[in-house]
């Protein structure tokens, strides 16, 4: 099989501390590809790393963006028109596909690889995603390493709705996907939103498109620690997608998205105020541990989530524990649902924002 021709686009602001390790993991890819690292107003040293690399090898090259306004989705968009702009001038044949993928992302040897050969296997792939995987936590804070065990379930869980889904997945999340050029190119480039992954994959699907996830194609993330960087990278993604599906209607398209939120509110009812509930009412009436078939529901119940445990990459007896004691994910469950009102009320409320 003929190598393909695939490009790196790598949107970039203020990731020095990172910035050389994302570069290194995908020169050491098991396929030759391009890198192009887009600065964004960076005021650190992510551009003069950047150009030590450039210095050094073929594979990488630099551009900064001018006068974008148009946050992450006009970064990458600036990118792409760079590459085109290489083709018109030089000749060169444009790629088969391109990798966009977070500066803060590290990624598996063969992940490029992998991905490409999924995207090979069917001419509708418009896109293909990574598996989402969580960057480990070394830090000693116990609030941190709380936040960041939860968020590590969470992340497995985005993979099992992606696992059911696998013909047409909701998000071709932004962390790290490979994109058809044919098809970005058809599109007009990434989507301009504060939630251009799922803007992005809405205009594939319209076009007829379909995207998928390779479990193969490996991918960690890093993510927020603090409670105020979760609440508002959750605030962007729930008032990202009421804002979209408010300007792209109801349509066969957008519904199962609309279904999305309707069994937001089914889930709110079943896993989180019921088993809430049921805890306050066994405990109030003081035999929560003489009630055999409310224990055998919880039971099962509790050996169903901890079944689904499966899809944790590197899981180990603390994410057990952690699903055992059940009350971590029901306060983050509620913390959750709280945020996603918080999007529908700032979307219908068309408030102004800054991400």
């Amino acid at each position: 099989m003929e190598s393909p021709h695939i490009l790196a686009v790598i949107p970039a602001r203020n990731e020095e501390k990172i910035i050389g390790q994302t570069i290194k993991d995908l020169l050491n890819q098991s396929v030759y590809i391009g890198i192009l690292v887009v600065a964004d107003r960076c005021t650190d040293n992510t551009v003069s790393i950047v150009r030590e690399f450039e210095k050094k090898s073929i594979f990488v090259k630099l551009v900064e963006t001018i006068d974008n306004k148009d946050l992450r989705a006009g970064t990458i968009n600036q990118g792409i028109k760079a590459i085109e702009r290489r083709i018109e001038n030089i000749g060169i044949s444009p790629p088969d596909a391109i990798l966009i993928m977070d500066a803060d992302t590290r990624i598996d040897k063969y992940a490029v690889e992998n991905g490409w050969k999924t995207l090979n296997s069917n001419p509708k792939l418009a896109a293909v995603c990574s598996k989402a995987g969580v960057l480990p936590y070394n830090g000693k804070n116990i609030l941190e390493w709380l936040l960041y065990r939860l968020q590590r379930i969470e992340y497995s869980m985005f993979d099992e709705n992606r696992i059911e889904t696998i013909d047409n997945i909701i998000i071709a999340h932004g962390m790290c996907t490979l994109h058809r050029w044919n098809a970005l190119i058809q599109i007009g480039g990434i989507a301009v939103s504060i939630l251009e992954d799922m803007a992005t994959t809405l205009k594939y699907k319209s076009l007829g498109y379909k995207v998928t996830v390779d479990l193969t194609m490996k991918a960690w993330t890093e993510v927020p620690l603090r409670f105020n960087e979760w609440w508002k990278q959750r605030l962007r993604w729930n008032r990202g997608s009421i804002d979209i599906l408010r300007l792209s209607g109801v349509n066969k398209v957008t519904w199962p998205y609309w279904q999305q939120h309707i069994l937001a509110f089914i889930s709110l009812i079943l896993y989180h105020l019921l088993p809430l509930a049921f805890i306050i009412l066994m405990i109030s009436r003081g035999y929560l541990l003489l009630h055999g078939y409310a224990l055998l529901i919880l039971g099962f119940s509790l050996l169903f989530s901890l079944y689904k445990l499966k899809y944790l990459e590197d899981r180990n007896l603390l994410d057990y524990i952690i699903r055992i004691f059940i009350l971590p994910e029901l306060i983050y469950g509620y913390l959750q649902t709280i945020n996603l009102y918080q999007g529908y009320f700032y979307s219908f409320t068309n408030k102004k924002q800054s991400w």
